[in-house]
């Protein structure tokens, strides 16, 4: 069964009904069309984007991301696009780090400072409708989907709640009780608890987690939880 039909749209405005019909149209090749479509680099002198996805495809995804950002040409904004930090559930923001041929950026937990390697993106993108330089929205964009794609880590715990009826200083003797029991569950396990925990194997730091969250619970801090096998 062949597959639907798909309208494209040319940086001028120009609409087409598919890809074979704009190829035709401009004398020029399908493919290039359709690899034009999907990565958003030029074809024939234009810019092209399938219709369905927005103006221009990939540029007004591109777009969206500047338009995310509170301070969107600072070297350090916050962008509504991203989740909260996987680890600690903290604030991120998005670093970035430019020169004349290139851009780079990452996201940051403003909380315990995990991040994202540096996503490239080398050469200068333009937006030719506007002359509109878009290297670092090319940048920051891989940036957000890495740290979007991080999943929910098992290094975080539910809020305790018998701590949050103490003072501050019982509630850091609290911390340190649980860490001497995560502790003590990451030596209870294959190998010795050494070094942060998140050098930890996953499978161990998993093991020990779901060790301690139990020894709270019958303790009534979380509330009652089932067994972890």
């Amino acid at each position: 069964m062949p597959k639907p039909k798909r309208a494209v749209i040319r940086d001028d405005g120009v609409r087409y009904e598919s890809t074979s019909a704009a190829a035709k149209a401009v004398a020029g090749d399908q493919t290039n069309i359709s690899r034009a479509c999907r990565t958003g680099c030029k074809a024939y002198g234009h810019l092209w984007g399938y219709a369905d996805e927005g103006s221009f495809g990939r540029f007004a995804r591109l777009l969206a991301v500047r338009d995310s950002m509170d301070e969107p040409y600072a070297q350090a904004s916050e962008s509504m696009m991203l989740k909260s930090c996987p680890f600690c559930g903290g604030k991120p923001y998005v670093q970035t780090f430019e020169s004349e041929d290139f851009a780079e950026a990452r996201v940051v937990c403003s909380s315990c400072h995990v991040s994202t390697s540096r996503e490239y993106s080398g050469g200068r993108t333009t937006w030719e409708p506007t002359g509109e330089d878009l290297t670092r929205w090319v940048a920051i964009d891989r940036a957000i989907n890495a740290w979007n794609r991080r999943e929910e880590s098992p290094y975080r715990f539910p809020a305790n709640r018998q701590s949050a009826e103490l003072d501050a200083s019982s509630q850091l003797d609290k911390v340190f009780e649980e860490a001497d029991e995560l502790a003590d569950a990451l030596h209870e396990g294959d190998q010795a608890a050494e070094g942060i925990l998140r050098k930890m194997p996953e499978a161990v730091v998993r093991r020990a987690h779901a060790d301690v969250m139990l020894r709270c619970s019958r303790r009534g801090d979380y509330g009652e939880i089932e067994d972890i096998e």
